[in-house]
């Protein structure tokens, strides 16, 4: 016969403890703060892209779940500026850098905001500014394609280190 064991899952993060005696840690655990929001962050677009490569637009995003010490995530996705179809497979050498990036930051499902100012805007892939023209034609692009991502989004161009 199975025994059955309760589990306490934090809904801010999804930390969990297993058993009816762990419940109070897990109660005190959602009670820690959300750190780490950046509205600098939500929802910027910056162009990517090498000169010998399809450049692209990089859309950022905060992630739903905090990680484990409640800070706020965020992540992106990216698009060939051309078409805004989203890149499923980057060039390798891209691939290895993120990889790399993925596994230094140790996070669950995102990055912190430092990490990305830091190793992705300040020192990652190569990026510019969008004018203000630009800005709100691939907002409009955006919203229109994606509207589950993006509908509601206030899209941002100016990257704030």
């Amino acid at each position: 016969m199975v025994e059955e064991v309760p589990a306490f899952v934090c809904t801010k993060c999804r930390y969990y403890e297993l058993g009816e005696e762990n419940a109070e840690k897990v109660r005190e655990h959602e009670l820690i703060q959300e750190t780490g929001a950046d509205r600098h962050l939500e929802g910027l677009i910056v162009e990517s892209g090498s000169p010998q490569g399809s450049p692209r637009y990089l859309v950022f995003r905060r992630e739903s779940l905090l990680n484990i010490k409640h800070e706020v995530l965020y992540t992106w996705e990216t698009y060939y500026k051309e078409t805004f179809e989203k890149v499923d497979s980057l060039p390798e050498d891209i691939k290895e850098m993120f990889d790399d990036l993925i596994d230094s930051m140790c996070s669950e499902k995102g990055f912190t905001p430092e990490h990305i100012r830091g190793r992705v805007l300040k020192s990652g892939f190569p990026h510019k500014e969008l004018t203000q023209e630009e800005l709100e034609e691939t907002a409009r692009e955006l919203r229109s394609r994606y509207p589950d991502l993006y509908e509601n989004m206030r899209f941002r161009r100016i990257i704030e280190l």
